[in-house]
């Protein structure tokens, strides 16, 4: 059984953490993938894993082995990089021989190997060609058959596909999933494509400057967000905020006059500065309303409208507004997550214009709260209200 564990791992270049006390526990056989934005460390996280790098502190596991110091060649892992970096000098077949000729493998053995990862990889055609006769998607199976072929106990893969023409990669992503279905290898991959993580992880672990913010299942990540960062950053288009405060046990917006009753479960106390979260699916036009939990109408004002083929995305602003009013969220690991506008989608079909007036209302059951100091959520979902129960 491979079980692949990271135990307080810790990566500083001189004065600059790269990985900051990173803890993950992976099953064997799953897929678990890093996502985070450009240099928060999920790149540096799989290098220590793979001996490339080795961490300042902590400790790593393959197989309940201790592998913090090992060299690459002595943990049994086979890694995969975004430049797909073939020997070019080479055919496919010697590609993908070339690290069981290095371990001295039976000529029987390694054609037994080349086979079986040509057949699940479809390559079988393609076995005497050169790198340079391959379409970038075949150059990249003959990476992943190369790392196929040494039967590794972990796969460690680094944005494999970003090099990839966006149809290609959906095709790929594809591949990969029944790939890893077929071996059930534990797999650590990183990207920055959330569709890739959210489609092909068991989990995904969310990192931002280093430290992870979350490891869980990806609708566990995007339903139920550990903090603001990570309900700002899963989902596309990203969840908007309002900065607002608890007044008489309501959340209070001045700025788009709203007020919006908060159940005492959610242990917020008047005073409390929150920040309310909603994705652009749970906001609605009043006069399409879909859910009994709506909230209290909101008159807003259409600040620009993009088609994009299955649904119509809305910017909103307060009616009347020059400019779209702005949150002030503290400085610090919650500055992405800053919004400037409500968004909405709408089917195609729906008449909407910039500069229209509409008036919209928030799904109680999908809107989620979050401590304005720490970033950390207070809840996810609010009850829906008394009056709208005894109805």
């Amino acid at each position: 059984m491979t079980h692949l564990k990271l135990d307080g791992v810790t990566k500083r270049y001189s004065d600059v953490v790269a990985v900051d006390d990173m803890n993950l526990d992976i099953k064997d056989g799953e897929f678990i993938s890093l996502i985070g934005p450009s240099g928060c460390g999920k790149s540096t996280t799989l290098e220590t894993v793979s001996g490339l790098t080795k961490p300042t502190s902590g400790l790593i596991e393959i197989a309940g082995t201790d592998v913090t110091n090992k060299p690459p060649k002595d943990r049994d892992i086979a890694m995969v990089f975004q430049n797909i970096a073939l020997f070019p000098h080479m055919t496919v077949r010697e590609n993908l021989t070339f690290g069981l000729r290095l371990k001295n493998y039976k000529h029987s053995e390694i054609d037994k190997r080349v086979d079986q990862a040509a057949d699940i990889l479809q390559i079988n055609g393609m076995l005497d060609r050169m790198p340079d006769e391959l379409s970038g998607g075949q150059r990249q199976r003959v990476a992943i058959g190369r790392a196929i072929v040494m039967d590794p106990e972990v796969f460690l893969m680094d944005e494999p596909l970003a090099n990839l023409d966006a149809k290609l990669r959906v095709h790929m992503r594809t591949e990969l999933q029944r790939l890893q279905q077929e071996l059930d290898v534990t797999t650590v991959y990183v990207t920055h494509d959330q569709a890739e993580a959210m489609t092909m992880s068991d989990r995904i672990a969310i990192i931002n400057d280093g430290q992870l913010q979350q490891f869980a299942p990806p609708l566990e990540c995007y339903n139920e967000p550990a903090n603001l960062f990570v309900a700002g950053f899963v989902g596309s288009p990203s969840m908007r905020f309002i900065n607002g405060q608890i007044n008489g046990g309501s959340f209070v917006a001045p700025d788009l006059d709203m007020d919006i009753d908060i159940p005492p479960s959610v242990g917020a106390n008047d005073g409390d500065d929150v920040v309310l979260g909603v994705r652009p699916e749970d906001v609605y036009l009043d006069s399409h309303r879909t859910t009994a939990t709506a909230t209290d109408v909101i008159t807003m004002e259409v600040d620009v409208v993009q088609p994009m083929g299955d649904e119509l995305v809305v910017y909103l602003r307060p009616e009347g507004a020059d400019v779209a009013f702005e949150t002030d969220l503290d400085e610090g690991d919650q500055t992405d997550t800053q919004t400037d506008q409500l968004l909405m989608t709408v089917e195609p079909t729906v008449d909407i214009e910039t500069g229209e007036t509409v008036d919209i209302a928030l799904d109680r059951a999908q809107i989620h709260l979050f401590d304005n100091a720490t970033g950390d959520a207070l809840v996810h979902g609010l009850e829906p209200r008394v009056e709208q129960v005894s109805n």
